[in-house]
């Protein structure tokens, strides 16, 4: 019984150019910068090794900061790109439907969460 084998070898994949990596590099370094340190908190306090202290002023404006440093390394990839905010999808002013779908989120997820909160 004579066997047809045949060895189907996987296509050479071209060499990832600078301008790629370059991308990629940026794209770390935003969501790094954007999400490290919340999700390392909230994880932290999940699973009881951390508790969340009152919300200060300073606490508060701390956080601001760190938001507007998030935003300023997201302008910061997209101008290197010779991009801008509109090419992903941010528009000033925005649409009246927008905000109107940002409402709806926010008073559909609130009880949610109140219940959730509730039967702890």
């Amino acid at each position: 019984m004579a066997s047809d084998s045949t060895i189907i070898s996987p296509l050479p994949q071209p060499p990832i150019s600078s301008r790629q990596l370059s991308r990629k590099i940026q794209f770390y370094v935003v969501l790094t910068t954007a999400f490290a340190l919340p999700t390392i908190t909230s994880s932290l306090v999940f699973f009881g090794h951390h508790n969340l202290p009152a919300a200060t002023q300073g606490r508060v404006l701390r956080a601001v900061a760190y938001e507007m440093v998030g935003l300023l390394c997201l302008y910061a990839a997209l101008r290197y790109q010779k991009r801008n905010f509109t090419d992903i999808g941010v528009r000033i002013p925005m649409q009246i439907a927008e905000v109107a779908h940002s409402f709806a989120l926010f008073l559909g997820a609130f009880p949610v969460a109140v219940v959730v909160y509730l039967q702890n």
